[in-house]
């Protein structure tokens, strides 16, 4: 197991309760209940954005073998 310094502990759990927070903004906002993933994706993006964090998502390219888009889940999140 790989140690992990006290600081970064406090700072992983500052991005998950901004995470968490966000994705209750997100749920309560009918305006997404109908929304696309990428839509969804989007804005929790966009509200970690607003706190601060530089989030990149990973890139939205190619087609699944029935030709539907490829979802990505994978991000980036730094502060």
């Amino acid at each position: 197991m790989i140690p992990i310094a006290s600081s970064d502990i406090v700072k992983m759990n500052e991005i998950l309760k901004q995470l968490l927070s966000a994705c209750v903004k997100l749920q309560a906002n009918a305006i997404y209940y109908n929304a696309t993933e990428d839509q969804r994706n989007d804005y929790i993006r966009d509200i970690l954005d607003s706190a601060g964090y530089d989030v990149k998502d990973q890139t939205r390219r190619g087609l699944s073998p029935s030709g539907q888009m490829l979802m990505s889940i994978l991000y980036n999140i730094q502060r």
